[in-house]
């Protein structure tokens, strides 16, 4: 049995044909995969940064309201402090005056007590 070459020729051709198109095939669903992947890992990076973002204002936002809490508290310690301050300033004051009070009669009961004893003394 012998094969005429036209024949075999277009037997061949049409197998390396089909060869191509199933290699071609192959390569377009291994070329889209990979663009899907691309796509896939583009989007997760995408939604990561949104993300990053998101959670940095968030922490941002934070870290003013912390920033204006302690200049608030800050300042209500100054005006604690100013208060004590000026409280004890004051009360520092009256307790001057009263030991200065209490040394005026504590003068006044020994003038008074050297004064009997005087008399004590000469009428014995």
């Amino acid at each position: 049995m012998q094969i005429d070459p036209v024949t075999l020729i277009t037997v061949v051709s049409g197998v390396v044909a089909s060869i191509t198109a199933v290699w071609a095939a192959i390569r377009k669903i291994v070329l889209a995969r990979a663009i899907r992947q691309e796509s896939f890992k583009n989007q997760i990076l995408e939604q990561a940064k949104l993300e990053a973002e998101r959670v940095k204002e968030e922490l941002e936002s934070k870290i003013k309201s912390l920033e204006e809490e302690f200049r608030e508290q800050k300042a209500s310690v100054g005006r604690d402090l100013a208060h004590m301050q000026e409280s004890y300033s004051g009360s520092v004051a009256v307790l001057g005056e009263k030991i200065e009070i209490l040394r005026e009669e504590i003068r006044a009961a020994q003038a008074n007590l050297m004064g009997l004893l005087v008399k004590l003394i000469d009428k014995n």
